[in-house]
């Protein structure tokens, strides 16, 4: 497990929120865990994630709000953002989260308010905590040493898994204490001298000391190894495996260079600094961190490597340890000098001194090593050939000659079979047949498979190939004048306003009624003409393409204040509660609060005076009350939602805008505009409006629920089809 602190910003701003909530947002993360928040606002941030919509505003927002320092301090640096991370996938979203919440209780932060968001986008599983130094009295917390005091609360709680740590060192093959030492730093351990001394090794994480171990233990662990025939030879065949995947690999790295194809079509794309939303994407994606031993290695001739040469060695590092999980760690001296180097592997549970298996020189110089190899395999089979041409071979004299082939003196039955059918080739060739009769027994059988080849051929009829007639020619369709029908997809604002194109004061104008008030614009030439010649039908889909092209955000807001209202009506209706699980009381100040337990936390509202003027009439009538309080509950949680949801939905902060690169907008320009005005239109829809089995996340909602996941899958969707 690894904690880390994130930079400290000042300025009393939360930028972890925008952090998270993006990606959140993205659906490569999610809000897992919390503590001392305000059930309200978590009604109201779940109301947001349940719609697709940027919450980190309302999260800046609240901590804000949770920070008020009454003057006892100056600084402006409240926010801690920590991020805790576990070793790929060894631990769940579940077991990270309740280790988060531990840590921040030994941390000293239990009574603060914190989020826990959990990221699953990269190759290890880790959780972000979001919190304020200020306390609640306006104090600011230290955070003197806090790296080892994250680290020294972090151990108090995993010190069981670290107990474990310790158990699987020692399960692997090791023989001197510094293969010790790599194998701890595989489990991110720093290994050192107590400060007891006495013979102990302490073993440190994070800065903060957790476990110690006798050096007799280890001396008796490397002497079992050493003394184990099978540990032996299963240390030899290891070296002989790694020696052949190094070799293999280190010449694969020759090849590589540090921009693929697809990177400088990203990079020409503008897309290079944008945030992987899945993991293989993450993958595909990845750069490579060159090491600082790796900058620190020399050459035979004592010069360092390249820019080139060290991203070779270390997409070779890196291909070993993805691949076949096998760990290299470089050793230096205390000039800061390369020496040589460690390997771990992690498959076999065998720790190497690279000398076992090739020298760090040979792995860099690859290329003449290879060569070197070559030339002794060269000179070796040179060897062997001098060898055996030293003795003398028997070869056959050049006077001696064979005989020709005879049947005379032998016998019919020694005779072999193909040399009869050799005499006899006359009689099945017809020798008796003079040349002339052979030309022409070859040229008839030409003649009669060419003959054989006419009649099987295909005849056509001349007359089909002939031009056809005037008489026979079709005749040419007549194009019909087309009847204009309405734009559809224009249906979404025909009930909002109307719109039409005129002249005042001699100048061409589109005007906009619009909830009793009038907007005017001027249009260019161009636009006049493209209203004109239009035919009369299509006078109006013109006029409120111009309309929506220049008034967009006042008709945006409109919608969005129409929406709302209908939200507020109908939210109530929409929500199913059970009757007995809200409460209703009144406070010390003669007002009544509704109150309702959803998932860990606390929803309540205060009633306004005329409501709680309403309750006291009520109070002695049971049914009465007890539908009124449900009532109301659903009309405050209703109005609630939509102001959560109105308010991150500004036009400034999600519209598009249309562009006026050129003073006279084509048609197209303009229809492009409107497609993308109406998507947005059709998402505010789609947000504030109820029906059945809706996309908000109630807890207390009863059936006809969609998963969080289904509508950040909407979000995508309804990004991918827009052109920004």
């Amino acid at each position: 497990m690894i904690i880390k602190k994130l930079q400290s910003v000042h300025g009393g701003v939360f930028p972890g929120a925008a952090y998270n909530e993006k990606k959140v947002l993205e659906g490569v993360a999610e809000l897992a865990g919390y503590a001392n928040i305000d059930g309200n606002f978590l009604h109201t941030l779940r109301t947001l994630h349940g719609v697709g919509i940027d919450g980190s505003k309302e999260v800046e927002r609240y901590l804000q709000g949770r920070s008020e320092t009454y003057g006892n301090t100056r600084s402006t640096q409240w926010q801690l953002h920590l991020a805790l991370s576990c070793k790929g996938q060894e631990k769940n979203k579940e077991q990270l989260v309740s280790i988060a919440h531990a840590m921040m209780r030994e941390y000293g932060m239990g009574c603060q308010p914190y989020f826990i968001y959990f990221h699953h986008d990269t190759e290890n599983n880790h959780v972000h905590i979001l919190t304020t130094r200020i306390t609640e009295k306006g104090r600011l917390m230290s955070d003197h040493h806090d790296y080892r005091r994250l680290n020294a609360a972090l151990n108090r709680v995993v010190c069981e898994d670290q107990q474990n740590d310790i158990r699987r060192m020692f399960g692997y093959s090791f023989t001197t204490e510094g293969q010790l030492m790599n194998i701890a730093r595989e489990f991110n351990y720093k290994v050192g001298e107590s400060k007891e001394g006495n013979g102990i090794l302490s073993f440190y994480h994070g800065g903060a000391e957790t476990i110690r171990v006798r050096r007799s233990d280890i001396e008796a662990r490397i002497a079992e190894v050493k003394t184990d025939k099978r540990d032996i030879a299963r240390r030899e065949e290891t070296a002989k495996r790694l020696k052949a995947i190094i070799i293999k690999y280190r010449e694969l790295s020759l090849k590589q260079a540090p921009y693929s194809d697809d990177d400088q079509k990203m990079k020409s794309e503008g897309k290079e600094e944008e945030h992987a939303k899945t993991k293989k994407e993450l993958m595909k994606r990845k750069k490579v961190k060159i090491l600082p031993e790796v900058k620190k290695l020399t050459d035979a001739k004592g010069k360092p490597l390249s820019k080139l040469e060290q991203y070779q060695m270390q997409w070779f590092i890196d291909e070993l340890r993805n691949k076949f999980g096998i760990a290299v760690h470089f050793q230096k001296d205390k000039n800061g000098v390369v020496r040589g180097y460690g390997i771990v592997d992690h498959n076999n549970k065998v720790a190497l001194n690279g000398s076992e298996v090739m020298k760090l020189a040979d792995i860099i110089g690859i290329t003449e090593w290879k060569a070197a190899q070559e030339s002794k395999a060269i000179r070796k089979t040179t060897k062997r050939v001098d060898k055996t041409s030293s003795v003398s071979k028997a070869k056959p004299s050049d006077n001696v000659k064979l005989p020709a082939w005879s049947n005379k003196g032998v016998e019919q039955s020694d005779i072999p079979k193909w040399a009869d059918l050799w005499n006899n080739r006359d009689l099945h060739s017809g020798a008796n047949d003079s040349d002339s009769d052979r030309v022409k027994k070859t040229s008839a059988s030409d003649t009669g498979t060419s003959q054989n080849r006419t009649a099987t051929r295909p005849s056509f009829d001349n007359r089909s190939q002939a031009p056809a007639s005037k008489e026979n020619e079709t005749p040419k369709e007549t194009v019909k004048a087309t009847i204009y029908s309405s734009d559809s997809t224009l249906d979404i604002y025909r009930p909002m306003f109307r719109a039409r194109a005129c002249s005042v004061n001699g100048k061409n104008i589109v005007r906009m009624e619009l909830d009793g008030k009038t907007y005017d614009h001027t249009i260019t030439d161009n636009q006049t003409e493209w209203y004109c010649k239009a035919p009369a039908e299509a006078h109006d889909d013109i006029a409120i393409r111009l309309a929506v092209f220049y008034f967009y955000k006042e008709i945006y807001e409109s919608y969005r204040r129409q929406l709302a209202e209908a939200y507020v009506k109908v939210g109530g209706n929409a929500l199913e509660l059970p009757e007995g699980d809200v409460r209703c009381y009144k406070l010390m100040n003669g007002l009544w609060r509704v109150a309702f337990d959803s998932n860990g936390s606390t929803i309540h509202y205060d009633l306004t005076d005329q409501e709680s003027r309403m309750m006291n009439r009520l109070d002695g009538n049971k049914a009465a009350f007890n539908e009124t309080k449900v009532r109301l509950f659903k009309e405050h949680v209703a109005r609630d939602e939509a102001n959560a949801i109105v308010r991150n939905l500004r036009y400034d902060d999600i519209g598009v805008y249309p562009s006026y690169a050129s003073k006279d907008d084509a048609p197209d320009k303009i229809a492009s505009f409107i497609s993308q005005h109406q998507q947005l239109m059709q998402r505010l829809m789609s947000v504030l409006t109820h029906y059945t089995g809706n996309g908000f996340n109630r807890e207390f909602e009863v059936g006809g629920k969609r998963g969080r996941w289904d509508d950040i899958d909407d979000e995508r969707r309804f990004k991918g089809g827009m052109s920004m």
